[in-house]
């Protein structure tokens, strides 16, 4: 007899679970409410959070990174940008002397300030992405959301790590870098120009006015092109709605 008739009655497939778990993270309602067509939902949380505490996810993202990037699908002009999350009501009511009835685990360190901060929507987290223009996120970090984007945009590029097949060092320098105004200080442009990455990023205007003569290579006083700043805006895109 096979695997499958040999699992016990009213056990779901493991790709069942993987299932429930994508419709989870896809629709983010509650654990509770995943459908029981996918198996029971804590049996889906627990797969869930036993690959987050082990790296199995983080295994899986960078093997698929690498055989895309060696396919062809990665396109290495990236674009930079952040989004806010507005964090659940009971976020604000938890007290500070209490410690987490689990501890987070996994392969990542989670932040001192558990990524929350206060905003002008209450508590927040921000989520900062380099996204590649196949739409697809290479590297994520997640502040407290009253932090500023200019600060993150190194953290979040050198971030980038994909493998590539067997043996070697794994890809993290991409070609070119798009961003908005937030990001246009010259310390990133110094850092970007220091790593030999091209970039698009608008000059302020008040910067461009008050010293014309230090308009850097990479930069235009009336910002981006027209075909640069559609390209651009695909990471808005991609932030708030998800993959197109």
């Amino acid at each position: 007899m096979g695997r499958a008739h040999r699992r016990r009655a009213g056990t779901a497939a493991p790709g069942q679970l993987i299932d429930g778990i994508r419709w989870r993270i896809r629709t983010g309602a509650p654990w509770r409410d995943v459908p029981q067509r996918y198996g029971p939902w804590d049996r889906v949380y627990d797969l869930f959070r036993r690959w987050q505490r082990n790296g199995a996810w983080k295994r899986i993202l960078g093997q698929l990174q690498a055989r895309a990037d060696a396919n062809g699908p990665i396109i290495w002009e990236v674009n930079v940008d952040s989004t806010i999350a507005r964090a659940h009501q009971h976020a604000a009511g938890a007290r500070r002397c209490d410690l987490q009835k689990e501890p987070p685990g996994g392969v990542d360190v989670e932040p001192d300030d558990h990524a929350l901060g206060r905003s002008r929507g209450g508590w927040t987290t921000k989520l900062h992405l380099a996204v590649e223009q196949g739409q697809k996120p290479l590297s994520l970090l997640v502040t407290a959301g009253q932090r500023h984007d200019s600060p993150q945009f190194r953290p979040v590029l050198e971030s980038i790590r994909v493998p590539r097949p067997g043996s070697g060092r794994p890809r993290t320098r991409p070609a070119t870098v798009r961003a908005d105004r937030a990001y246009g200080s010259r310390a990133n442009r110094a850092y970007l120009r220091r790593r030999g990455i091209r970039c698009t990023i608008p000059e302020k205007a008040r910067e461009w006015i008050a010293d014309p003569g230090t308009l850097p290579y990479d930069a235009s006083p009336v910002g981006l092109g027209q075909a640069e700043w559609q390209e651009s805006t695909l990471l808005g895109v991609v932030v708030t709605t998800g993959p197109l």
